[in-house]
């Protein structure tokens, strides 16, 4: 009986009346196979389960790591995120097409090509391993000057391309297969397990993951789960292959269905497209405002994203659909929400923002991802269904990191992704036919005018600046402020990276020409330059270093002969450091400095392999985005460099540690002690108008060059700073400083 099962197992692949016929000849071998069928149709669940979800938690595995690894190339902004992002999203988009595509097509042509992909993506991945030393990381030198998105786009492709995109069709091909094994079940639910998947490796990452294990070994991992991956996804399409095989399939039907959805009516097609793209665009809106103000780190990447994972998990589930009614009221909340944040994010501790931002993202995802569930088609759309979603999704990201940088002067995606929520909640409140006509309209025409909350930030902006400008590195702005009036008047520029004041510069007055903010005599590193022991020396060109050039403040402290070198990573800096009537300490002082434009870490290597000796006897780190410090310039490499770049006796490295959001003093002891350096820290005052308080670090091998008096004023202690591990190139956790 089991032989004759065997050779007729071709039957599966028969039409229906041949399969009637080959039952009534053979009833006991129907009967076995038909036990067999049940049992493993029942395995198949939890199969599905387990494939999707570490399927889901690989892909956004992945992600964090592959965006760390690469981040550094690019000057560590926020925008190297954002732009991994929209990878993630277009490759989701390709990952979705892929399997709607794939689902039209017979059974077991689907087994084949999904089996192609597979094998071609591990193979990649060994490929990888033998070049690279690791299957996904890649070991190119980027150039400096390299145009920044497409350089990104084209890593991300070499190195996680394929294997992005298998996983990027996992969720969608096992819900398409579940739905066939079970016709009558809801195959949406599994949504909710893929982005649990999604949320733990989040969660995971920046909490377990970053602080316990490298880069490297992280990759070499997330390849063996994937291997394990990809023999469930093989089992899972080799059963639903069989199993639709056994299901009435006509004569005739063609390999390929037309996989434009006729009969999805276009409004509602848009309607999913627009609630997806909106999703999106606060979603990157929401992370780069965090990151650009604090780090762009993993943790800060995650917690949006977690939020955003979170909405699609609960509004894809029964539970919401009962509140779906109180909708609008959701945007209102997170709509005041974003409105608080975006007012107070200076005066309010940075956990309160990333509080009020997530709250505002969870309130508006939530009205879409819940609207995009209660509006879904029936299974026989579900894969055109979910690769609408990522169509919005990826135009969210194309928005906000292509488009956005080129028409707008600042980041306003906040408030237009609020109003476009605003908006189809308007749109979706009229045609609610179970309101009275009046209560519809209120509702609506509340919606549009709370739009003008958001319209007014804006306006605000823009009458509070005389200059804004976006580029791929940040926002820049310029401030006007007079103070006083006749030959009294205090006139002064600032300029902000973000929301935070990177320089200061008076005009008319005798502080022109002064250093000032946070580089004035007082300050840690002007203390640093005034009383350096070869600073007076006869015939000694002194020689400053400055990583983060700025406006170029410090400049105003070299003297005839002296000479300093900026490294500005942001050639808009430079630009409107040299080429304004804003800022003149370049032009004042033309024949004292030099510039280099790139990420100041690398520039600095090239230099010291030309000159071949220490290229300075002060090296001040003062790079910035926004609040932010890349921390890619704070690794056990990046200080043996600058180290290398200084004076041996006496070099100072000042570096510049003024942040409201992060306690650096463990970080500092943790240099001193690996590289047996004297250091000190030291507070300078600020009266917020020439001044900003500050704190700076100072570091030199010298172990008497703080003794002096000069040094005591404002002098913290290092003793009371918690003991860490210093950070590497391979290994780093900016979370562990954070100040909540």
């Amino acid at each position: 009986m089991v032989k004759g099962w065997w050779f007729r197992a071709r039957s599966d692949s028969l039409s229906a009346s041949d399969r009637a016929r080959d039952r009534a000849v053979h009833p006991d071998d129907h009967n076995c196979r038909a036990g067999i069928f049940q049992m493993t149709q029942r395995m198949y669940i939890p199969l599905s389960v387990i494939t999707i979800f570490l399927g889901s938690f690989l892909l956004f595995t992945v992600q964090p790591i592959i965006g760390k690894y690469i981040q550094p190339w690019f000057g560590s902004t926020s925008a190297v995120w954002s732009t991994c992002l929209m990878f993630f999203q277009g490759v989701l988009l390709l990952g979705y097409l892929y399997a709607h595509l794939l689902g039209r097509l017979r059974p077991q042509r689907q087994l084949s090509l999904h089996a192609l992909l597979v094998a071609l993506t591990l193979l990649i991945g060994a490929v990888h391993m033998r070049n690279w030393a690791s299957p996904i990381l890649p070991s190119v030198e980027v150039a400096i000057d390299s145009s920044p998105i497409p350089t990104i786009l084209f890593l991300l492709s070499l190195s996680i391309g394929l294997s992005f995109l298998l996983l990027s069709s996992n969720s969608t091909l096992v819900q398409h297969w579940y739905a066939h094994v079970f016709p009558h079940r809801n195959a949406y639910a599994l949504y909710a397990v893929s982005n649990g998947g999604s949320l733990l490796a989040l969660l995971a990452y920046p909490f377990l993951v970053e602080r316990a294990i490298g880069l490297r070994l992280q990759s070499h991992i997330w390849f063996i789960l994937l291997i394990l991956y990809a023999l469930l996804i093989l089992v899972c399409a080799a059963l639903a292959a069989r199993w639709q095989a056994r299901s009435i399939v006509p004569e005739n039907k063609p390999d390929v269905a037309d996989p434009i959805q006729s009969d999805v009516p276009l409004k509602r097609t848009l309607f999913w497209f627009l609630l997806s793209m909106t999703g999106s665009v606060l979603l990157l809106a929401v992370t780069s405002e965090m990151t650009q103000n604090v780090a762009p780190i993993p943790f800060l990447w995650v917690v949006p994203l977690s939020v955003y994972l979170l909405t699609f998990i609960l509004g894809f589930t029964r539970l919401f659909a009962a509140y779906r009614p109180a909708g609008p009221a959701l945007l209102f909340a997170g709509g005041l929400m974003a409105l608080y944040a975006l007012n107070q994010k200076l005066v309010i501790p940075i956990g309160h923002t990333i509080a009020w931002l997530s709250g505002a993202l969870f309130c508006v995802c939530l009205f879409c991802h819940g609207t995009l569930h209660a509006t879904r088609p029936d299974h026989r759309h579900l894969t055109f269904f979910y690769l609408v979603i990522a169509l919005g999704g990826f135009t969210g990201g194309f928005f906000v990191s292509i488009v956005a940088p080129l028409i707008f002067p600042a980041y306003w995606e906040i408030q237009i992704a609020s109003c476009l929520a605003l908006l189809l909640a308007a749109w979706q409140t009229i045609h609610v036919r179970t309101w009275p006509m009046p209560v519809r309209y209120a509702a609506a025409a509340l919606s549009i005018a709370f739009c003008g909350l958001f319209a007014q930030t804006i306006v605000q902006e823009l009458q509070s600046y005389v200059y804004l400008h976006r580029n791929f590195y940040g926002t820049l702005r310029v401030e006007k402020e007079i103070r006083g009036e006749g030959p009294q008047e205090l006139r002064r520029y600032a300029l902000k990276h973000g929301d935070i004041v990177h320089g200061l510069q008076f005009s008319r007055t005798e502080y022109r020409y002064r250093p000032v903010a946070y580089f004035s005599e007082d300050s840690g590193v002007g203390r640093a330059i005034r009383h350096h022991p070869l600073r007076d020396i006869p015939d000694h060109s002194f020689r400053i270093g400055v990583v983060g050039g700025g406006i170029g403040t410090l400049v105003a402290y070299a003297r005839d002969g002296d000479r300093v070198r900026l490294y500005e990573l942001n050639p808009a800096v430079q630009e409107l450091a040299l080429n304004t009537d804003y800022f003149t300490y370049l032009a004042d002082y033309a024949d004292r400095w030099s510039a280099v434009i790139g990420d100041g870490r690398w520039a600095l290597a090239a230099d010291l392999e030309t000159a071949g000796t220490p290229l300075f006897d002060v090296l001040a780190l003062d790079a910035f985005n926004g609040d932010a410090v890349p921390v890619h310039l704070l690794t056990r490499e990046a200080f043996d460099l600058y180290l290398n770049c200084i004076d041996r006796e006496n070099g100072v490295l000042a570096v510049n540690i003024t942040n409201k959001h992060v306690d650096f003093r463990p970080l500092i002891r943790a240099v001193a002690d690996e590289f047996r350096l004297n250091a000190v820290i030291l507070d300078g005052p600020g009266d917020g108008i020439i001044t900003i308080p500050n704190r700076w670090a100072l570091l030199t091998r010298n172990p008497d060059m703080f003794r002096s008096p000069a040094f005591r004023a404002g002098r913290v202690s290092l003793i009371d700073a918690p003991p860490m591990r210093l950070w590497t190139d391979d290994r780093s956790s900016l979370l562990e400083l954070m100040k909540f």
